[in-house]
């Protein structure tokens, strides 16, 4: 991630993560990431619908002011490996996700709370590996010995919480 470029020689006690709080965005301003802003570009203007993808490793932005008529969102699609923190960390969001709130670990801005119609909900998980990415279903077991302790180990933390 790009913020873990940040020399730690410019960290102090006073600013022990360059101004990062918990469950707080985190500007990226000159004072302490001037090396990757000069790497920032820009992409062109889009449309509804248009999709803009990035490299993770990369950082992005969006204006901090929206100055369009319509709403306006952008939405962090992670994909990580499946292992016990990333999936705990699913279960943990079913409740937000279907009531629309904000993760846990975001700002508790809760901007779909009240979007009942037009928002994602479980019935709009298709496939089992819908499902099973956002933690509603477990994994079927393999041939495999291994493999089939870590997806028994995942499924009981499907089915735990």
């Amino acid at each position: 991630m790009a913020l873990l470029l940040t020399p730690f020689a410019q960290l102090n006690e006073d600013n022990p993560l360059c101004g990062a709080k918990m469950m707080k965005q985190h500007y990226i301003d000159y004072k302490y990431y001037s090396k990757i802003l000069e790497g920032l570009v820009t992409i062109p203007p889009v449309e509804p619908g248009d999709t803009v993808f990035w490299h993770c490793d990369l950082i992005h932005a969006v204006e901090e002011e929206h100055r369009g008529e319509g709403d306006s969102s952008v939405f962090y699609i992670g994909t990580v490996p499946l292992c016990e923190k990333n999936l705990k960390y699913a279960r943990e969001n079913i409740h937000n996700f279907e009531k629309g709130l904000s993760p846990t670990d975001f700002p508790a801005e809760d901007f779909e709370k009240n979007m009942n119609e037009e928002r994602a909900k479980r019935d709009n998980l298709k496939t089992d590996s819908a499902l099973q990415f956002m933690g509603f279903r477990g994994y079927p077991l393999s041939d495999d010995k291994k493999e089939n302790e870590f997806l028994s180990k995942m499924n009981s933390i499907v089915n735990s919480v």
